[in-house]
């Protein structure tokens, strides 16, 4: 085991990404693609700029997967709250998307609770959340 931070997180996080994408398969996403769909969800319409930095992404790696989800008729593009402004068209889950993040928010929760059982219960998986979210 390497004691570099950087690399076991690393490591950690493909792993646990793939414990994810492996339980939503049956609906055809990733984590990655669940995780901008809930939060396209959350703000019911968001633009790609803004989607981004909500995610901490490029938005050029966010606009490539838009894309799919709209090939998969997750999300739909929308036109701009300021009819005047036509450089970014907002974007929002269709009634099929919702359906599967219904779905895709159970199969979630269960990963979830996989994890924090792992972790050796509750109060352990919120302890490493809060080291996490202090890096």
């Amino acid at each position: 085991m390497s004691s570099c931070y950087c690399i076991n997180l690393r490591s950690a996080s493909r792993r646990m990404s793939t414990q994810y994408s492996n339980a939503l398969k049956p609906l055809n996403i990733t984590v990655s693609q669940y995780s901008l769909l809930k939060m396209i969800k959350r703000h019911q319409m968001i633009s790609i700029t803004h989607l981004a930095k909500e995610c901490e992404l490029e938005r050029s790696t966010v606009g490539r997967n838009i894309k799919v989800l709209e090939k998969m008729n997750f999300i739909y593009f929308a036109a701009p709250e300021n009819k005047n402004d036509q450089r970014e068209n907002l974007i929002a889950v269709t009634d099929y998307g919702s359906r599967v993040l219904e779905e895709a928010i159970q199969i979630w929760q269960s990963v979830q609770k996989e994890i924090e059982d792992k972790l050796g219960g509750e109060d352990k998986a919120r302890e490493l959340l809060t080291i996490l979210n202090s890096i």
